[in-house]
């Protein structure tokens, strides 16, 4: 599937899930590299949006998650991977930083390993961390954990133990898993949160293009929708948020890709396939290669959106 399709299969009957528009149109399907099962993909022209069409709902989601994808988001790094990612950390988060006193609260959506919420820890904020998984697979004792379920519209897991907004939500390579990215933005808002620190994989990526199908960060049905800055700075709107900060910055889409290529080639998954070690997408080779690509590429969106209530 090419990045910006060329041609149009059929009209999806699938509204836009950012911008309500009924003009979307099917562009083609995507394999899942781990169960080889294919998922259709439909494209908004006005947007530029990408989402999955009729995806597993909630519950049948959950299986993809029990996997070799599930645990490679809570896997911790050797001891090179986890510097380098303090060193990229630092040059990331500067523009959030520099909104933020010493001391704000942030709670990090997604929060995997907890790498992340360490880091922030260190630098002086007041930290907490959200993720889908329940709380005895946590394991930093040092900050406070709760599993976090949108469907359930509650607003007490995007807000601190004592019941106060945080300062800012960082919610990196998040979105790109829910169901109702804008319905959860807008929960956000709700809570009082002044900043949202969104970072999601940039569908209009060169190396989208040239992988094509097997880009890594098309990952269906654990991906469910695919942004560009376009897309974004409409969902900001449509949120009650403003978009005051935006860039691009690289992470590795080569290794990555080449694990994803590798598996969809396979006709079973060999834990000791030695090049598939090698491609890991936390191992050496793709910290390397995002270290590399952090100011060449345009892997990712990075983005900040302010609430419009409080920027007044």
């Amino acid at each position: 599937m090419s990045q910006r399709p060329d041609y149009y299969l059929f009209k999806s009957q699938e509204p836009c899930w950012i911008c309500d528009d009924k003009d979307t149109v099917a562009v083609g399907n995507l394999s899942d590299h781990l169960t080889k099962e294919r998922f259709d993909v439909a494209f908004c022209p006005l947007c530029q949006f990408y989402f999955l069409r009729e995806p597993p709902n909630r519950t049948e989601i959950q299986r993809y998650y029990q996997s070799e994808a599930g645990l490679l988001m809570r896997r911790r790094p050797s001891a090179l991977v986890a510097q380098l990612q303090r060193l990229l950390y630092a040059l990331e988060l500067k523009p959030l930083m520099q909104r933020l006193h010493r001391g704000a609260s942030v709670i990090d959506i997604g929060a995997g390993d907890g790498s992340l919420v360490l880091y922030l820890q260190k630098c002086g904020f007041q930290v907490e961390a959200r993720d889908f998984y329940p709380a005895q697979h946590w394991d930093q004792e040092q900050i406070p954990y709760r599993p976090i379920d949108f469907s359930s519209r509650s607003l007490e897991a995007l807000k601190m133990h004592d019941g106060s907004p945080p300062d800012a939500i960082i919610m990196r390579h998040v979105l790109e898993h829910l169901h109702d990215p804008l319905d959860v933005l807008k929960m956000c808002l709700r809570a009082g949160v002044r900043y949202l620190y969104l970072v999601v994989p940039n569908v209009h990526s060169i190396w989208a293009r040239y992988f094509g199908p097997n880009w890594f960060y098309w990952d269906p049905p654990r991906h469910l929708s695919h942004f560009s800055m376009n897309s974004l700075s409409i969902i900001a709107m449509r949120a009650g948020f403003q978009l005051t900060f935006q860039r691009y910055y690289g992470i590795d889409e080569v290794i990555t890709s080449l694990y994803r290529r590798r598996l969809l080639r396979s006709t079973q998954i060999c834990q000791r396939d030695l090049i598939l070690r090698s491609l890991n997408p936390k191992g050496i080779l793709a910290s390397l290669s995002s270290s590399l690509s952090y100011a060449f590429f345009r892997t990712v969106c990075s983005v900040i959106f302010e609430s419009a209530r409080e920027s007044r």
